[in-house]
Order: C-alpha cells, then structure tokens, then sequence
C-alpha cells in the first residue's frame, strides 16, 4: 500500500505532459523542492483541477510513483500577487537547490512574501541574496574577500573570488565589475532581512541593473 505523504507547498512553475497531466515544481515545508505530477489535472472533470495553482500555496498530498511523485490531494490556502518577481524566484531555485532537501529558513522566506508589502523591484534581489546565504554561498560585505581589509568607496565584485575586493586587490580580480558603496549597503539591507528598511529603499535605475548582472553572473559561477 502506497504511503501518502502530506506538506505545505508553494507551487513556482507548472509544465504540461501527455494529454491532461501537469508536472508541477512545488517548494514544500517539510520536502524542499520537489516535482510533483498530477495525472488528469488539465481535464475539467479533475478534482484536483481547482487545488493547485501557479504561485499559490497549498495543502499537498501525494504517494511516491515509480517514476514521479504523483499528487493524490490538494487545496488552495492563498496566492501571492507578485508574478514578475515569481518567476525570477521559480527559476533560482530550481538552479540552486537540491531536489527533496528542505530547509526551513527557504520555506520561512517564501512564506514571509506573503506576510509584507514589499516593493517588487526588489522581492527577487532580497530573495537571492538570502537563498545564496541560507544555501552555503554567503558573501562578506564588510571586508574584503582576499585582503579582508575593511570595504572602502572603491570596490569591485570579484565572481572568481566569490565576494567584494577593495581598491589594493583589485589587480588580483580578473572576472570583476564595480560596485557602489551603496549598492553594498542595499546587499546589507537584504541579507539582515529588514523588512521595513527594505520597502523605503530608492534605488538608481543603473544600480539595479548592475544588481541584476552581478546576480547572473554569481549564479552562474556557483551553478554547474
């Protein structure tokens, strides 16, 4: 007899298989990131039809199948209305973390998206930077990452190396761009996860796009 296991899960992306199933990838409190199948989902006769929904959260049941993880039960608890964020969100943890190890810092981040009003711009960022430091990839933002001397005004962000370097290492950085002391300060505001702090901040349209680059190209380094 098949066990039926039961979890909270935020759904981030949902792709269609065969004629009527959806695969499903689920962030879950208790499972971590799973992929989970729900067979017949699409026909309108489903009842798991009305349970399950992109960026909603859930209350999940499912059994272990030969080949995937297959939905048995599901309801909708709430959704979360910041799409253009979602997506970004979906896609760094799917690269980023391992399949079924849940980690209950990720599910407290996920779940505080609902909790507070945060300005758009920045969920994905805020989001990124915790990901990386709950995911082993923490980045020293007061020192620098060969010299560990205090950051200064000059600064670069060193992919390589995997943190900032200050003006004195800067000949040591092959793979680097700058970075503003104020953009290393908005990186502090993510990482202390200071809500409030967070949807006061203002920033230059060029800061996030160098933001936006410096995360990619983290990203990339660290994910094989």
């Amino acid at each position: 007899m098949a066990i039926h296991y039961k979890t909270f899960g935020l759904a981030l992306s949902a792709s269609d298989i065969r004629e009527a199933d959806q695969l499903f990838l689920v962030y879950t409190k208790d499972y971590g990131k799973i992929k989970v199948l729900g067979r017949g989902i699409r026909k309108i006769t489903s009842k798991l039809r009305s349970g399950i929904d992109l960026f909603c959260f859930c209350e999940l049941e499912f059994i272990r199948g030969k080949y995937y993880l297959t939905l048995t039960d599901a309801r909708i608890i709430s959704e979360l209305n910041l799409k253009d964020s979602l997506y970004d969100i979906s896609s760094v943890i799917e690269r980023a973390t391992g399949a079924e190890e849940s980690d209950a810092r990720i599910w407290r981040l996920l779940v505080n998206l609902s909790k507070y009003n945060f300005n758009d711009k920045f969920l994905y960022s805020f989001f990124f930077w915790n990901l990386m430091f709950f995911s082993g990839y923490s980045v020293d933002l007061k020192s620098c990452v060969h010299c560990s001397a205090r950051l200064s005004l000059a600064m670069k962000f060193d992919f390589d190396a995997g943190g900032i370097v200050c003006s004195n290492c800067f000949g040591r950085s092959v793979d680097a761009i700058d970075i503003s002391a104020n953009l290393v300060k908005v990186l502090r505001v993510f990482v202390a996860g200071d809500y409030p702090l967070m949807n006061k901040l203002r920033i230059n349209p060029a800061y996030q796009k160098t933001l936006r680059e410096i995360e990619n190209c983290f990203l990339d380094k660290i994910v094989v």
